[in-house]
């Protein structure tokens, strides 16, 4: 992180933002991070990549934005901790039932991974090898398939991400 923003929020005397930043609250912090990182970035006006650069200009417009985002950190540290428990007690609930329960994310996972290698490497290989021309599937239908089974497994979350992604480099 970012030794500049730890050493303003150290100054501005918002000691949880600067525990968060430097990664002292724990290993499973990166989410927090990110979170403290995008408030601050969103209450300074600047994207958030562009924060060092913006702390190193004009200091104290960050100073200003880490005393706003420093009251609203409990709420995020006390939203990660429900996330975390609540993803523990699904996994738990899963693995508790056993069966088709416990395996359908991970049985759609694979499946879908081996579709992929089907398409992308397997086909080829053996069309070349046995010199034959065997039909690749359509690839709308696998993308489609594969933003079905991305959704419920991550929640919507990844394909979201995706298409924020890819709009924004277009």
């Amino acid at each position: 992180m970012s030794p500049t923003l730890i050493a303003l929020a150290t100054q501005v005397g918002a000691p949880l933002i600067r525990q968060i930043l430097s990664r002292q609250l724990g290993p499973a912090n990166g989410q927090l991070a990110e979170r403290v990182l995008s408030a601050v970035a969103d209450r300074a006006g600047v994207p958030q990549p562009e924060l060092g650069r913006f702390a190193l200009s004009r200091p104290s417009d960050l100073e200003a934005a880490l005393v706003d985002v420093e009251a609203s950190v409990p709420e995020m540290l006390q939203l990660q901790m429900a996330e975390a428990e609540t993803r523990a007690a699904l996994l738990m609930a899963d693995a508790s039932k056993g069966g088709w329960h416990a395996w359908w994310r991970p049985g759609w996972m694979y499946l879908l991974g081996l579709l992929w290698i089907w398409q992308v490497i397997g086909l080829h290989v053996l069309n070349a090898v046995f010199k034959i021309a065997l039909p690749a599937a359509p690839w709308e239908y696998l993308m489609g398939v594969t933003a079905v089974i991305t959704g419920l497994y991550m929640g919507g979350h990844t394909i979201k991400d995706v298409a924020k992604t890819w709009k924004a480099g277009r």
